[in-house]
C-alpha cells in the first residue's frame, strides 16, 4: 500500500447493486454507492437549518466520486465520537469538532461501506488547530477492518499552537493506493497522557454566512477510486 499527499486523478465506474441507497446513514456506518450523485444544494442546506445531510458528487469527466463528510452532532454518522461539537447548525460560524477536555485524548471516527471494492482514496480537510505538549500528537489514520490502523499523518506537539491553515492532511489531502476493500474507517485522534495538554479543534464545514462555495469547500471530503473490474474480495 502507498500513502502520499499528492494530487491524483481517479477513475470510478461501478454497477449499482440492489439494497443500496445513495449515502444512506445506517447506525454507525455510511453506505455509499460509487459513481452516483446525491444532490444537496446550498438552498437545501439553508432550508434544513444548516444541519448535515448527505451530499455526493460524481465527476463524469474524471470519473471521480466525492463524498462530503458528516459534520456536527448528528446521530448515526460517526463510528466513534469522543469530542464536543460547537455551532452544530452553522449559520454564523463554522461547525467545530473539538476535544471535550484539552488534557484527555479525543477521537472522531467515520466508517464507510461501499457497494463495490475501492482501490484508492484521498481524504481532505481545510483547517484545524492542535495545541499539544512535547510528546503528544494529532493523528489521522485509516483502517479497512476497524482493528488494524495505518497512519496518514502525525503532527507532533511542541508546546505551542499549530494553526493548520491547509488542514491537518495538507493542501492536497492524504492518499492511499493499493487497497481492495468495501469497508473504510477514517479516524482523527489526539495522543497523549491524561493530564497533559493535547487539544484539537477540527473545522468540519464552513459557516452559512460564508456563502455556498466556502461552506462546502470547508467540509471534510473523501474521494475514492473503484478497484478494477474483476477484482476478487477474499472473505475471511
Amino acid at each position: 500500500m502507498k500513502v502520499s499527499n499528492s494530487i491524483m486523478t481517479v477513475v470510478v465506474f461501478v454497477m449499482m447493486q440492489a439494497g443500496f441507497v445513495h449515502a444512506l446513514l445506517v447506525g454507525d456506518t455510511i453506505n455509499i454507492v460509487l459513481g452516483t450523485d446525491v444532490v444537496r444544494t446550498f438552498a437545501d442546506v439553508q432550508t434544513d437549518g444548516y444541519v448535515y445531510g448527505p451530499k455526493q458528487v460524481y465527476d463524469a469527466v474524471n470519473k471521480t466520486t466525492k463524498i462530503y463528510m458528516p459534520y456536527g452532532s448528528t446521530n448515526g454518522v460517526y463510528e466513534l465520537e469522543v469530542v464536543s461539537f460547537f455551532y452544530s447548525a452553522p449559520t454564523n460560524a463554522p461547525t467545530l469538532a473539538a476535544s471535550s477536555v484539552g488534557t484527555v485524548s479525543a477521537f472522531l471516527t467515520y466508517k464507510m461501506h461501499f457497494n463495490a471494492p475501492i482501490s484508492w482514496f484521498n481524504y481532505n480537510d481545510n483547517y484545524a488547530i492542535f495545541s499539544g505538549a512535547v510528546g503528544t500528537s494529532l493523528v489521522g489514520e485509516y483502517s479497512t477492518d476497524g482493528s488494524n490502523w495505518h497512519n496518514l499523518v502525525t503532527i507532533a506537539g511542541t508546546g505551542g499552537n499549530y494553526y493548520l491553515n491547509s488542514g491537518m492532511f495538507g493542501a492536497s489531502g492524504a492518499s492511499v493506493d493499493g487497497l481492495n476493500t468495501q469497508d473504510l474507517y477514517i479516524r482523527i485522534k489526539t495522543v497523549g497522557n491524561a493530564g497533559i495538554q493535547h487539544y484539537m479543534q477540527l473545522r468540519q464545514v464552513g459557516a452559512g454566512i460564508w456563502g455556498e462555495a466556502d461552506f462546502f469547500r470547508n467540509q471534510h471530503q473523501l474521494t475514492v477510486k473503484a478497484a478494477p473490474l474483476g477484482t476478487v474480495i477474499v472473505i475471511k
